[in-house]
């Protein structure tokens, strides 16, 4: 399968075959795992890429979230969403550029950098460059949106210049029917209300908005999502807002992290 390379470089392809993924694979070069599998990382025709093979809680393929995954990247076409360099249906497989960097969640809290934080203006650019990105998912076709259900960190690559690539849809919602099934996403960052009923209209953005409004708030305070702690944090910002109006963000932000 021949790919361009549309982002880290747009001249040059790429000659991925299912050989290279198995290749990649039984060296088990581990770079990422959880409940959706497991992420490779290996050289194909000298260049770095990430392979992620996607397995249900039993270690085997997983076709449902993988399709979902590989429509909405074929369909997605953004600077700031992550290139797909080829799938492989047999194995599940997605096969992406290979990110350095790691995900934001290890630059804000697993000493990825040294004991350099992220700079306020580099900070500022990731999210720009992330609520970009689910701009895009969700307005590129407003009557169908992509909606990614899994906003965090986690879910955040870094480039080499310190751009964000959101990554990770295999829970994203593309093409479904009048309600979603059961709830999607991490405690934390998925809406509350979503969780609760665990339905709602396919068209509903607000998932993602939610989720990145958390994701804003862990950047601005520098405080890592935990679950009753961070979500105690959140309502009390909220409150706080509806009180004291949005004028006050700042001041609201620095008295509840200070709090913390």
């Amino acid at each position: 399968m021949w790919v361009t390379l549309t982002r880290d470089d747009r001249r040059a392809t790429l000659h991925v075959t299912r050989s290279d993924v198995r290749r990649i694979v039984d060296r088990k070069e581990v770079v990422g795992s959880g409940s959706y599998g497991t992420v490779y990382k290996g050289k194909v025709r000298g260049r770095y890429v990430a392979v992620k093979c996607i397995r249900n809680h039993q270690g085997q393929p997983d076709p449902g979230p993988y399709r979902k995954e590989v429509e909405a990247l074929q369909r997605l076409r953004h600077p700031h969403i992550l290139t797909m360099l080829a799938s492989f249906d047999e194995e599940c497989a997605i096969v992406s550029p290979f990110y350095a960097k790691g995900s934001l969640r290890q630059a804000l809290y697993i000493s990825a950098f040294g004991n350099d934080p992220l700079l306020w203006r580099t900070r500022l650019r990731i999210l720009a460059d992330v609520s970009s990105a689910v701009l895009s998912m969700h307005t590129d076709r407003p009557e169908d949106p992509v909606i990614h259900r899994d906003l965090k960190p986690a879910n955040i690559l870094l480039t080499d210049n310190l751009d964000a690539v959101v990554a990770d849809l295999g829970c994203a919602r593309i093409n479904e029917g009048s309600i979603f099934e059961g709830p999607k996403g991490t405690p934390g960052y998925a809406d509350p209300e979503y969780v609760r009923l665990g339905a709602c209209n396919p068209t509903d953005t607000h998932l993602d908005v939610y989720s990145l409004g958390v994701i804003i708030l862990e950047m601005l305070t520098n405080k890592p999502q935990r679950l009753e702690e961070f979500k105690r944090f959140v309502e009390g910002v909220r409150n706080r807002l509806d009180d004291a109006g949005k004028s006050r963000l700042a001041e609201i932000l620095a008295d509840f992290s200070r709090g913390m």
